[in-house]
């Protein structure tokens, strides 16, 4: 089945000055079949009219081979219809090719894949393990990659491809591959390291809180508006609106929506021994025309809404709720030190002598509205989480400046 005219083994093989004609090898090899030999060297000589029905009419041979200043006519096969060279080095010298079969290639090449697994990390249960596979740089087939009988299939471009398998019980593990070769590579088994799903560790999992310093600075400027419709609901718009806050008097005019805006200069604090005390409300009022009597008019300050009706004259007047204290809202982040997030926790913040609660949510971060911070300075916040049966306790400080 191999080779019509001469046949070489573990041997180094060199042909000077021949002619190699009408040769016929049932698979591979046509006039010359090496097979395992140590080196081939071909010089000056012509092989014509030669056939095999599968690799190489002329030369079939998975060793190094050089052939010089030779011509090949006439000859077919399937593939590599002059020179076929299987897994090996094929030294390509001044060499012609005429009118060899149409249907294969002139020489061919087929390489080693070099196919690898690279090393597998161990994991451990419930987490998810990576296999990256390299080959050769050109290799772009899909290759099936078992792991412990079980078949992925593994795409690959560029010479690499990478996997991720799921749900592995504790135990050890091999990757494999099996690539049975095809018209362009060599075949290839590749078995790679072992690797190890490792169980949860048995008690309660270590726990750490993410607090950062926080600094809360005083905005220079508060933004208010005023949304005005008439007794039919409907936005007025193109009017003047005088709003009026202690002894200062801001000017806007309604938009489309019927919406005023004003930039609010925050007010300093009367500190002086004259101050009046802290009162329960204060009033905030607004001017109109007095064609804009019966409107309805709604402030909003940050998240706060006040409602009002204009009066004959058309001034609308707001009673404010007043407040001595200032919500200041501060978010940590409660994990396991693997990362994981650890989700409808309570975790409480002690600051200033007063203690805060608060639960995580579904992305392990709780938020505090602390209210007794209401003078400058710096104050250090403990957070502390109790733990439970799954999770074990954790405390960490963290540093608060109000300026």
């Amino acid at each position: 089945y191999y080779c019509g005219a001469i046949s070489a083994g573990a041997s180094k093989l060199t042909i000077i000055n021949t002619s190699i004609n009408n040769n016929t090898a049932g698979e591979n090899g046509g006039a010359i079949a090496t097979d395992n030999a140590i080196q081939t060297n071909i010089l000056n000589s012509t092989f014509t009219n030669n056939n095999a029905t599968q690799y190489s009419g002329a030369i079939y041979t998975n060793s190094d081979l050089t052939v010089q200043d030779s011509v090949f006519t006439n000859n077919t096969a399937t593939r590599g219809s002059g020179v076929y060279v299987d897994n090996a080095v094929f030294n390509n010298k001044n060499n012609k090719f005429i009118n060899n079969d149409v249907d294969g290639d002139n020489y061919k090449v087929r390489l080693d894949p070099q196919i690898n697994i690279q090393k597998i990390v161990d994991i451990t249960e419930g987490s998810p393990v990576t296999i990256t596979v390299i080959a050769d740089s050109e290799f772009n087939d899909n290759l099936i990659l078992s792991v412990n009988g079980n078949n992925y299939t593994v795409k690959m471009v560029n010479g690499k491809g990478q996997i991720t398998v799921s749900n592995l019980k504790p135990g050890t593990y091999t990757a494999r591959i099996k690539f049975d070769g095809n018209e362009d590579y060599t075949n290839s088994i590749v078995t790679s390291n072992t690797f190890k799903v490792n169980s949860k560790p048995v008690g309660k999992e270590n726990t750490k809180i993410i607090a950062k310093n926080k600094v809360y600075q005083p905005g220079k400027y508060r933004t208010y508006t005023i949304t005005v419709k008439n007794k039919k609901g409907k936005p007025v718009k193109d009017t003047r609106v005088k709003l009026h806050i202690g002894k200062k008097t801001y000017t806007s005019k309604t938009n489309k929506q019927g919406v005023a805006t004003f930039k609010i200069k925050n007010i300093k604090k009367n500190k002086s021994k004259k101050a009046k005390k802290f009162k329960k409300y204060s009033k905030i009022t607004a001017t109109l025309n007095k064609k804009n009597k019966k409107d309805k008019l709604t402030l909003t300050r940050g998240s706060k809404t006040n409602k009002a009706t204009a009066n004959n004259n058309g001034v609308a007047t707001f009673k404010i709720k007043n407040s001595k204290t200032k919500t200041r809202k501060y978010t940590i982040t409660l994990k396991t030190t693997s990362n994981q997030i650890i989700k409808k926790q309570k975790v409480t913040l002690k600051v200033k002598g007063k203690t805060y609660k608060a639960k995580t949510n579904s992305k392990g971060k709780a938020t505090f509205k602390i209210t007794n911070l209401n003078k400058k300075g710096k104050y250090t916040a403990t957070i502390t989480y109790k733990g439970n049966k799954k999770y074990k306790k954790v405390s960490t400080t963290a540093k608060i400046t109000i300026k």
